[in-house]
């Protein structure tokens, strides 16, 4: 038996299982030769179908733990690389450094923080390790979590997809290949094909990065050194000369401030005094002799 088979309307099938809506236009048809199903076969008595009626999958679970310690000011560094150590000598198959951090604040606090991504069939075992190596470095745990995300059906969800992709791959793969046409259908159909395989890679990409999730465990671990204990005649002390060494500070900065606005304006003042100032003199001088010129009687003519 015949049917007709729709380009455009296998990918709006394929679009359907991801929740999305797509849209169809200039729909082209093909002549496909539909197979009739194999016949359905009853599973022999002692086969494993026939004992199992329903597989149950087994949880995908993505796990995080989270570790904060309380060390001495020196003892930080020292604690941070025993845990990194503890890391490398479980390989990088098993366990790898993502971010590691660490800096030192006012006086003598200090913090750092460590991520780090391990196999989830070791982290149990992994996370009593770095709790032990920072009671050894003379710390202790303030803060300690598990926190777990379930990712089954999103592998479940996306491993559907990919198996719809790959068959709508395939059947346009084989449509291309065996029908004739003009190249107007032959170029959709090749467009086609080229948007289900790039949605295709897209999902193996994600169904990737959930299996890796699951199969190794986050560690986000943080370091903190101990406040110094409040009180004692020491501490106003030792605050006040912060202050007094922070408050000459802005002082300086708003002097310097202050005379780089304003020193431009000075200069240009003093020059316009200095202007007005000569030209006053000059008039000065100039008003005495034309006084005493005028003072000074017309002498007459003696020949006449």
């Amino acid at each position: 038996m015949r049917r007709q088979l729709l380009v455009t309307a296998l990918l709006v099938a394929a679009g359907c299982s991801e929740g999305g809506q797509e849209t169809a236009s200039n729909v082209r048809s093909y002549d496909v030769a539909e197979e009739p199903p194999p016949p359905m076969e009853p599973p022999a008595p002692g086969s494993r179908e026939a004992g199992t009626a329903v597989q149950v999958a087994m949880p995908q679970i993505a796990y995080t733990y989270s570790y904060s310690f309380r060390l001495p000011s020196d003892g930080v560094a020292s604690v941070q690389e025993r845990h990194l150590k503890l890391c490398e000598s479980l390989g990088s198959a098993r366990c790898r450094v993502v971010d590691m951090s660490r800096s030192s604040g006012s006086g003598d606090y200090v913090q750092g923080a460590l991520k780090l991504q391990v196999s989830s069939s070791i982290a149990r075992a992994f996370g009593d390790r770095l709790v032990n190596a920072a009671a050894e470095g003379g710390g202790e745990t303030i803060d300690r979590g598990i926190s777990a995300e379930d990712l089954s059906k999103q592998i479940v969800d996306t491993a559907a997809r990919i198996r719809t992709k790959e068959a709508l791959v395939e059947r346009l793969t084989a449509l291309l290949q065996t029908r004739s046409g003009n190249i107007e259908q032959a170029v959709e159909a090749e467009r086609a094909i080229n948007a289900a395989q790039e949605e295709l890679e897209k999902a193996r990409a994600w169904l990737l990065e959930m299996r890796g999730r699951v199969a190794m465990s986050t560690f986000d671990i943080g370091y903190t050194s101990a406040a110094p204990l409040a009180g004692g005649v020491s501490d106003p002390l030792r605050d006040a000369m912060g202050s007094v060494g922070d408050m000459f500070g802005r002082s300086l900065a708003l002097i310097i401030t202050l005379i780089a606005t304003l020193l431009p304006w000075a200069l240009l003042g003093l020059l316009a005094w200095g202007v007005i100032f000569l030209i006053r003199r000059r008039i000065g001088t100039e008003s005495p002799n034309q006084q005493v010129e005028e003072s000074l009687p017309v002498s007459e003519n003696p020949a006449a």
